[in-house]
């Protein structure tokens, strides 16, 4: 079966004559792998909230450090945590309201804290509602400074929705087993012209790992150079949905010893559809 999808696959890509997926070897599923182990995870110790609707809030960040301080600047974390709390949480940003739209000057944002530590530790606030980040070229980066834990950059909960436009996500590591070096979805997670590069985690999905039931869309957005101890090293899916459109996965690794997805592991039942 998995030689099935690969030749499908394959002879989509050329019959659209689109930019090609690149992948690495064994990159689907094959038959009796085990699954991803984000499959038999669960999230807790976030608040989820009810569908959102009206306009929604533009909240511009004025700092580049992205930590909360009283400073009379809005951070990229009092963004996102006004965002989710439809609410002027921190006073330093405007209030969120329903899908808010968070914009980026251009800039290295860097992360040198833990936030939570669900799944595993994050440098973000979770994601728990409708929330679009426009970087305009700008870098969400965990810092490389002797002594930063280890943390992804961003998890993305049941219910949540995260949309990244024109930004690289770097660095990310996780130590541990946890699944997504750089970015973590239970919802749904779309990204435009995007990089996700040098992340790294011990476990599935140097990238990123999609739980059960979300969703991924990637257009124009490059994958590159991330690592995962286990499955995936760009991409780790399990029942859940990708959309690779005009993007390229190219140069990502798993450790070896019968891992596999050196670009995408698809953990059955799952689709990755591409063109």
């Amino acid at each position: 079966m998995r030689t099935l999808h690969v030749v499908l696959l394959v002879l989509l890509l050329v019959t659209l004559g689109l930019t090609p997926l690149t992948i690495g070897a064994e990159s689907l599923s094959r038959p009796g792998a085990p699954p991803s182990a984000a499959a038999h995870e669960t999230s807790a110790g976030y608040t989820t909230h009810p569908p959102q609707v009206g306009p929604g809030a533009i909240v511009n960040v004025t700092t580049f450090d992205p930590n909360i301080a009283a400073d009379g600047q809005c951070s990229l974390i009092e963004a996102i945590v006004n965002a989710n709390d439809d609410a002027a949480t921190h006073a330093d940003c405007l209030a969120g309201s329903g899908p808010d739209t968070i914009e980026l000057p251009v800039g290295t944002y860097t992360l040198t804290l833990v936030n939570n530590v669900n799944s595993g530790g994050n440098g973000l606030p979770l994601v728990t509602s409708v929330i679009t980040i426009n970087g305009h070229g700008s870098t969400i980066t965990r810092s490389t400074a002797a002594g930063t834990p280890a943390f992804r950059i961003a998890n993305v909960v049941p219910g949540g929705d995260l949309t990244l436009n024109d930004l690289t996500i770097s660095n990310g590591l996780l130590t541990t087993v946890s699944p997504a070096g750089g970015l973590r979805s239970w919802g749904a997670l779309t990204l435009s012209h995007c990089i996700v590069e040098n992340n790294s985690t011990a476990g599935n999905g140097g990238g990123i790992s999609q739980g059960s039931g979300a969703t991924l869309e990637l257009n124009d957005t490059v994958v590159r150079h991330n690592h995962a101890g286990n499955w995936g090293g760009g991409i780790t899916s399990s029942e859940s949905n990708v959309a690779v459109n005009n993007s390229v996965i190219e140069e990502n690794t798993v450790l070896g010893g019968g891992a596999d997805g050196g670009g995408i592991f698809s953990g059955q039942p799952a689709a990755v559809q591409s063109r």
